[in-house]
């Protein structure tokens, strides 16, 4: 299975709050490849949606250090409502605007 199909699988599981799920397409998009930054995103999507933000700014700022195009993403993601409401999303949307 290729990187954006298993990737979407995790989204979809966000979404039916099979949360365990997601988080083994995660490690599994990271064995295939350690630098895939929408992996970084998608455990970003994942501790927003469970309310662990700090946790969700560091993979934010480590998918962005890979791909900083995800910023667009970032802005409008609903499993990100939480993290935008935070001083620190402010903060790291600054750091990486392009």
């Amino acid at each position: 299975m290729n990187k954006l199909a298993l990737y979407n699988i995790g989204a979809v599981n966000i979404k039916l709050k099979k949360y365990n799920k997601t988080t083994a397409m995660i490690e599994k998009l990271l064995e295939l490849d350690p630098n895939y930054a929408r992996a970084y995103y998608l455990r970003e999507c994942l501790n927003s949606v469970q309310n662990n933000m700090h946790e969700a700014i560091q993979e934010l700022r480590s998918a962005l250090n890979l791909d900083k195009n995800l910023i667009n993403d970032a802005k409008t993601d609903p499993d990100l409502k939480n993290l935008r409401e935070t001083n620190e999303f402010e903060v790291l949307l600054r750091d990486f605007e392009i």
